[in-house]
């Protein structure tokens, strides 16, 4: 399983090399979009806001909790 997984690891890490700077940018955002939608619907920005005083700031709790 582990070397099924770092082969196509590896495939993925030598095709994107080969991509232009705009591909490369492109993923480098759609990955942070995810990231950051995960911590939005996880509170973990309104868990934070608590940690410094703000939370007035409801904006940033997920429609989850």
């Amino acid at each position: 399983m582990l070397h099924y997984a770092r082969g196509k690891y590896d495939a993925w890490t030598d095709w994107l090399g080969r991509q232009s700077l705009l591909v490369r940018l492109t993923v480098l955002a759609a990955t942070g979009l995810v990231v950051m939608a995960t911590l939005y619907l996880l509170n973990a920005f309104y868990l934070v806001a608590g940690w410094v005083g703000l939370e007035e700031w409801t904006w940033l709790q997920s429609p989850f909790f």
